[in-house]
């Protein structure tokens, strides 16, 4: 921290986030004794940042921030926010309650994804300057941030599409009402405008298990690996992100089925290929 400050030629910064804080083993290494969460309290303590706050994405993400709150005061959460995302009945519940504790204990709510419109189609051509795919439409983008606006407890993070970002501000100084459910599920059928983090990956292609060793892997999803080779066809498989490993390996689940994304799991993603674990 004191040597990014110092590159950044500044003597604190506002706000340190721990990010994505969601899988239970990386949570409980953050909050132990001698913990990421000890240190940035610490670094508060010592005026190198004014607050310590908390992000995730996923759909489990709003529970486990109330976890989070539980266990520690921080300042602000982070989590994804948008008209698609909250028709997940459950975790529009999950969000809700956080909202209410937040709004008791004075913490700040970010939210994300508010412009998104889905994960990128495999057949799109042309630069990507998101992971996913945003709203473009003059009129969506600007019903997309004034509904999330609408919700006085939030703020709203821009698209790291930049290209955006006037949009994105024109809408927000909008005074007008905010969009009607209606026009919302309009936007989102005319659009085809899906939740990014609906616990699914779009796996289209092959799934390729891996031959070899055995390998033990640590933690609450602990199994022993036993592959052989062969690849299987996929459509539409679920993974849920469980632990990241050595080297950057990602472990999680595709539907029934233990599955790791290494080497690296962008470009597993990006390949369509991922280890299964039975």
């Amino acid at each position: 921290l004191e040597r990014s400050l110092e590159r950044l030629q500044v003597d604190h910064v506002d706000l340190i986030q721990l990010h994505n804080l969601v899988e239970p083993g990386e949570w409980e290494v953050a909050h132990r004794p001698g913990g990421a969460v000890e240190a940035l309290v610490q670094a508060r303590d010592d005026g190198l940042v004014r607050f310590v706050g908390v992000t995730g994405h996923g759909t489990r993400i709003a529970r486990m921030h109330l976890r989070s709150l539980e266990r520690h005061p921080f300042d602000s959460v982070l989590l994804p926010f948008s008209f698609a995302a909250l028709g997940d009945p459950a975790y529009r519940a999950d969000v809700e309650e956080l909202l209410a504790v937040c709004a008791a204990e004075g913490v700040a709510v970010q939210t994300i994804k508010g412009v998104a419109r889905r994960r990128w189609p495999d057949d799109h051509e042309g630069r990507r300057f998101s992971w996913y795919q945003p709203l473009e439409d003059d009129g969506a983008l600007a019903r997309a941030v004034r509904w999330v606006l609408a919700h006085g407890q939030v703020f709203l993070n821009t698209t790291s599409d930049a290209r955006l970002l006037p949009a994105v501000l024109a809408a927000a100084e909008d005074a007008g009402p905010p969009p009607t459910d209606a026009e919302m599920a309009a936007d989102a059928e005319r659009f085809d405008v899906a939740p990014l983090f609906d616990g699914e990956a779009h796996l289209v292609g092959a799934v390729r298990q891996f031959s070899g060793r055995e390998r033990g892997l640590r933690g609450d999803q602990a199994l022993v690996q036993r592959t052989h080779q062969q690849v299987l066809p996929v459509e539409r498989e679920r993974f849920s992100p469980r632990a990241v490993g050595d080297g950057g390996v990602l472990v999680g689940r595709c539907g029934e089925r233990h599955v790791q994304l290494g080497r690296t799991a962008a470009d597993q993603l990006h390949q369509r290929q991922v280890a299964v674990i039975e």
